[in-house]
């Protein structure tokens, strides 16, 4: 089949003309690629700049250098945890001298110690003895201790939270000389009818003997009950007085906490006693508000041996 003139001649234009087509692609492309490869590593196309970022920190800021062992502070407040560093603060203070004015009238008696260290009640430096040996595992009453993670006790504390005696019994401790003293319930009744308590004086009365660690928390110029350091005035002394006088005229520990004395013993005093009863009962109408410490520890002091209810 011959093919006529003017088709090969078309044919053969348009092979010529894509083969040049496809050359001149090629060659504008190695232009753009030399052209491109030609210019300097350092010269950049200069990229626009958000206004929005001008002061903004750069991210490449240089960070403040952190000694190894020590936390970082990069302003702001932090958390500070006093009588950790074995410097006490006046909390810290109160509550270990007045243990160790007990231990040290105590004899300062030691305990198993097996290793050095910060102690984890009082932040005092010296041997310790295993928290686990001293108290148990239920035990909740961490509040005022420095490091309650701590890896001991020193032997002052050990002694005040291993003490049986020290729950179950009143003491006295003095400052100066440091002394202990162990106080029977009237001993203690005529110890507070003397006046207001001096301030080198610390009383413990646990009113609910080996419910609590008392002593550890005792403070100088109060007496320690259960959760509570009252203060010992005059005006404590005088109802306190007001409290042992109605107990010898027949009025037990539940008359003494109603409002109005109890008629049957009423009764059976003269005319003159009985207005005189009448007079003093109200003296103690604030001791007798809901949850008022000092009427318990005035019914504790002045319960007699056999008491009538």
């Amino acid at each position: 089949m011959r093919i006529p003139l003017s088709e090969s001649l078309y044919f053969s234009l348009f092979s010529v003309s894509v083969w040049k087509g496809s050359n001149l692609v090629d060659g504008f492309w190695q232009f753009f690629y030399q052209r491109t490869s030609a210019r300097t590593p350092g010269r950049r196309r200069p990229q626009r700049r958000d206004r929005r970022s001008v002061h903004k920190t750069p991210t490449t800021a240089k960070q403040p250098r952190v000694e190894r062992g020590k936390p970082r502070h990069t302003g702001g407040h932090h958390r500070t945890f006093p009588c950790v560093t074995g410097s006490h603060t006046d909390s810290c203070e109160t509550l270990k001298t007045v243990l160790t004015a007990a231990w040290r009238g105590a004899g300062c008696p030691e305990h198993d110690s097996t290793r050095l260290g910060p102690c984890a009640c009082c932040a005092t430096r010296g041997p310790l003895a295993p928290i686990r040996s001293v108290i148990s595992k239920t035990f909740t009453g961490y509040q005022g201790w420095a490091d309650p993670s701590g890896p001991g006790l020193c032997a002052a504390c050990a002694w005040g939270y291993s003490n049986p005696a020290l729950r179950s019994a009143t003491h006295v401790i003095t400052r100066d000389p440091a002394a202990l003293q162990q106080l029977a319930r009237h001993e203690l009744g005529v110890r507070l009818l003397a006046g207001a308590l001096n301030p080198d004086v610390a009383v413990v009365v646990p009113l609910r003997p080996g419910r609590k660690h008392l002593l550890p928390t005792a403070v100088w110029g109060r007496v320690t009950v259960d959760n509570v350091h009252l203060p010992w005035r005059v005006e404590d002394t005088t109802r306190l007085r007001i409290v042992a006088e109605l107990r010898s005229l027949g009025f037990g520990t539940r008359m003494l906490t109603n409002p109005a004395p109890a008629f049957p013993v009423m009764s059976s005093l003269p005319p003159a006693q009985r207005l005189h009863v009448l007079q003093i009962w109200d003296q103690l109408r604030v001791w007798r508000t809901p949850d008022n410490p000092w009427l318990p520890l005035a019914l504790h002091v002045t319960t007699p041996t056999k008491e009538t209810l």
